[in-house]
C-alpha cells in the first residue's frame, strides 16, 4: 500500500512538471501565447499539485506527536539551487534567444514576486518555516489543533498585509504567492494525517460530481477573472481555494486507482514509468530545463492563425517538452556524479 501511494505521487508530479514546461515554452519559446486557453489551465494546474504533495510529505507523525521538519536539509535542497540556478540563469538568459515577460535581471530576479521563474523553491521554504513555525508551538502546548489555528491565523495575516501593505519587502519574500498556495500547502499536510478520510473522499463518486461541477466553474474565474463585476473578485480568495481543493480531488480520483493497476501488472506501461521518473526528478527539471528553452517565434504567427487552438498547441507544447525534459534528465545525470554541483545546483544532498 505505501509502495502504490508512492508510485502515484510520483506520476503525478511527472505530469505537473511535464506541464510546467508545456507552459514555458508557449509563453517563453514561442511567446505572447498567454492568452491562450491551453496555457491558462496549464497555468492552473501545475503548482496546486506541486504544494499540495510537498504538504502532503512535510507532515510527519511520531506516537501522536507531528515532527517538526529539518530545516537546514530543506535549506540546501531549496534555498542554495534556488541561489546558483537562478543567478546562472540571469547571466545566460541574454544568450539564450528568448523573450521573457519577466524582467530577467539580477534586480528582476530579488525584486520581482516571480523571480524569473524560480519563485517555487523560495515560496515552499517560506511556508516550510510557517508550518515548522506553528508545529513547533503545537508540539510545546501538546495540542496538535494549536497547529492548524495558527496556520490559518498567519495566512489571514498575510492576506490582509498583501492586500494593505504591497511594498518591496511582500515582493522580495514573494508573499503574494505564499498567500496563494498556502492553503493547498496545508490541505496536503491535513491529508497526510488523515489518510483514510482522505481517500474516502477523493474515492467518493458524488463528491467527484461535485468537484467536478466546482471545478468547471472556478478554472474560469480564477482564469479570466477580469471578466467579472468588481463585486466577484472580493471571493477571488475563496473561489482559488476551491478550485484547488476540485484540482486536488479529481486529480488523485484519476491518477490513483490508474497507478494501481498499472502496478500490479507484472511489468508498468511504458508511459507510466516515465512519468515516474520525471516526477522523481521534478526538482532538477524545475531548475534546470531553462537553460534549454530556444526561440519558436516563427510558429507564433502559424498558432495565432489557429486561433490558438487547444490541439495545435498541445501537440508542439507536448513533443517540444519532451525533448527538452531529456536533455535536462541527460544534464542532471551527469551533474549529479558531483557531490558539489549536484548540491549546488539540483539541491540534492548525497
Amino acid at each position: 500500500m505505501i509502495k502504490q501511494r508512492l508510485h502515484h505521487f510520483d506520476v503525478i508530479k511527472g505530469i505537473a512538471i511535464l506541464l510546467v514546461v508545456m507552459g514555458h515554452v508557449l509563453i517563453m519559446g514561442i511567446h505572447h501565447l498567454d492568452k491562450a486557453f491551453l496555457f491558462k489551465l496549464i497555468d492552473k494546474l501545475h503548482m496546486p499539485l506541486f504544494f499540495f504533495i510537498s504538504g502532503y510529505f512535510t507532515f510527519k507523525e511520531r506516537e501522536s506527536k507531528v515532527i517538526l521538519p529539518n530545516l537546514w536539509a530543506r535549506f540546501k535542497q531549496l534555498i542554495i539551487p534556488f541561489i546558483c540556478v537562478s543567478s546562472l540563469w540571469i547571466l545566460y538568459f541574454p544568450h539564450s534567444g528568448l523573450e521573457s515577460p519577466l524582467n530577467s535581471t539580477f534586480i528582476g530576479l530579488y525584486s520581482d514576486v516571480w523571480k524569473n521563474g524560480y519563485w517555487f523553491t523560495l515560496c515552499l521554504f517560506e511556508l516550510i518555516l510557517i508550518y515548522y513555525l506553528c508545529v513547533g508551538i503545537s508540539n510545546k502546548i501538546n495540542n496538535i489543533y494549536i497547529c492548524l489555528t495558527l496556520f490559518i491565523a498567519l495566512y489571514t495575516a498575510l492576506a490582509i498585509t498583501c492586500n494593505v501593505y504591497d511594498n518591496i519587502i511582500m515582493s522580495y519574500l514573494s508573499i503574494k504567492l505564499v498567500v496563494k498556495f498556502m492553503p493547498i500547502f496545508l490541505l496536503g499536510a491535513l491529508a497526510h494525517k488523515y489518510k483514510e478520510t482522505f481517500d474516502n473522499i477523493i474515492s467518493n463518486s458524488t463528491i467527484l460530481t461535485l468537484t467536478i461541477l466546482t471545478g468547471s466553474i472556478t478554472i474560469y474565474y480564477v482564469s479570466y477573472f477580469w471578466e467579472f463585476p468588481g463585486s466577484l473578485t472580493q471571493f477571488e480568495i475563496l473561489f482559488t481555494i476551491l478550485y484547488q481543493i476540485s484540482l486536488i480531488v479529481i486529480v488523485f480520483n484519476v491518477i490513483k486507482p490508474w497507478c494501481q493497476a498499472e502496478f500490479d501488472r507484472e511489468k508498468p506501461s511504458w508511459i507510466i514509468r516515465q512519468l515516474q521518473l520525471i516526477g522523481r526528478e521534478s526538482l532538477a527539471i524545475y531548475l534546470l530545463h531553462y537553460f534549454f528553452l530556444f526561440p519558436m517565434t516563427w510558429l507564433r504567427q502559424p498558432m495565432i492563425d489557429m486561433g490558438l487552438g487547444f490541439t495545435p498547441l498541445i501537440v508542439v507544447s507536448l513533443l517540444t517538452a519532451i525533448v527538452i525534459i531529456t536533455l535536462t534528465l541527460g544534464v542532471s545525470h551527469i551533474i549529479s556524479k558531483s557531490k558539489s554541483f549536484s548540491l549546488l545546483l539540483l539541491g540534492k544532498i548525497q
